[in-house]
Formats: C-alpha cells, sequence, structure tokens
C-alpha cells in the first residue's frame, strides 16, 4: 500500500511540475490560404476536430544538445491527436536534451496545401528562435496522417528555412495511392476524385529520390508490436 502510494505521489508531482509549453499563433496575422472552415469542434481540448487556427506548442529542452523536432499529430486529416501523438512525448525529448514542438495544425477539408503551408512555417518559426533555443539541427515528426504532413514537409520544401534536416514517421500514412492507403486521409486530404498530377505528387515515397539523389538518405526502420517507425537521415 505504501508503495502505491508512493508511486500516485510522484506521478502526481510529475504531471504538477510538468513544463508549461509556450504557445505561439503561427499565423498571427493571417494565414495565406483558407481551408473554409468557419467552426470548429472541440477545440479546447487535446483532441480538437475540424481546425482553422494553428498553434505551435514549444517545450523548450533545459540543457539543449542542438536538436528540436516539430511533431505533427494525426487523426486522418479531420481531427488531432494531441495527447498521445503530441504533447505526451514532451518530457522524454526534453530529458534527451531535444527541444521539442507540437503543431495544431489546420485540416485540410479538401484544400491540400493547408497544412503544409502551417508545418513550414513551423519550421521557420523554430529556425527564427534558434539562438534562443539553440536549434542547430531540426527534424519533423509525425504519426497516422501526420506522418504523411511530415513526410510531405521533408519531400516538398521550398527554400532552407523549410527543408527539415530530417523526418521521424510513426506508422505513417506514406502514400495517397488508393490501393494501399488510408481512404479517410486521402478524401480528407484530395477531396474523392483527385486528378492524377495531385495524386503523384504526394506519392511521398517517390519524392524523396527525385529530391534527395544527390544526398546519401539513411532510412533506419523499427518495428515493436504495433509500433512502426521510418527514421529518415539527411546528409
Amino acid at each position: 500500500m505504501k508503495t502505491l502510494l508512493l508511486m500516485g505521489l510522484l506521478l502526481m508531482s510529475g504531471t504538477l511540475f510538468a513544463q508549461q509549453p509556450i504557445e505561439i499563433k503561427v499565423w498571427p496575422n493571417g494565414a495565406p490560404n483558407d481551408n473554409g472552415i468557419t467552426e470548429e469542434k472541440n477545440g479546447d481540448t487535446d483532441s480538437p476536430s475540424y481546425t482553422k487556427e494553428t498553434i505551435l506548442y514549444v517545450y523548450p529542452a533545459k540543457k539543449g544538445n542542438g536538436m528540436a523536432i516539430v511533431a505533427c499529430p494525426g487523426g486522418g486529416y479531420s481531427h488531432l491527436a494531441m495527447a498521445h501523438e503530441g504533447k505526451s512525448m514532451a518530457d522524454w525529448f526534453n530529458s534527451q536534451g531535444i527541444t521539442y514542438a507540437v503543431l495544431r495544425y489546420r485540416m485540410p477539408n479538401g484544400h491540400n496545401e493547408v497544412p503544409l503551408s502551417d508545418s513550414q512555417q513551423a519550421l521557420r518559426i523554430m529556425r527564427q528562435h534558434a539562438q534562443e533555443w539553440n536549434v542547430k539541427k531540426l527534424g519533423i515528426m509525425g504519426s497516422s496522417a501526420g506522418g504523411h504532413l511530415a513526410s510531405t514537409t521533408a519531400t516538398h520544401f521550398t527554400d532552407a528555412e523549410t527543408r527539415p534536416d530530417f523526418q521521424i514517421l510513426f506508422y505513417p500514412v506514406i502514400t495517397m495511392d488508393p490501393a494501399y492507403t488510408h481512404m479517410g486521409s486521402h478524401d480528407n486530404l484530395l477531396g474523392k476524385n483527385p486528378s492524377k498530377e495531385l495524386l503523384m505528387s504526394l506519392l511521398n515515397l517517390g519524392q524523396v529520390q527525385m529530391h534527395l539523389h544527390h544526398q546519401v538518405v539513411r532510412p533506419i526502420y523499427f518495428q515493436r508490436q504495433q509500433m512502426k517507425m521510418i527514421v529518415l537521415n539527411f546528409y
């Protein structure tokens, strides 16, 4: 009984003293594009749906090692699993000396460019604070549909500011090919009948070779029970 009580107190103290994130509105002056959503659902929870406001939650490491990660939670491009695919991992990453950020991105609602513009702007913000948060190498991470957004960010960058140094993908929706993809994510991002050109542009496995043929790409695959993760290091 005493052991259980002590464990409970330790868990409570960890919750009470967990670092509160820095909350940054990604588009304080308005986003450059619109997803057409007028009302969010469960917007003040860690499971928001049909999001129309983009927020970056940053957990700076107290003794940073120079590495930082922006995490994109999944949710089929209709909602966001902000807790278990985002905020819940902050303490662990911080304990490794890694500055960690969770992106509450806008749902596409058929406007496929919207989530990508949010993730790219999140990378710009992190780099704008590089000196303050000791960011020397910045990566993008995502789970499920968030893994698709992370891989899209890593393969559709437009300049040095929007190019991540590495990506981490947890059980990602890595393709939009209807023969293999999660159709809910497909329809929410692209609509039910996207053009062939749009579909091909978001087959991100093929985009890796297209953008990185002059570099060494080292994929590392991990699988443990139902957890699958792909880490791509870009050198």
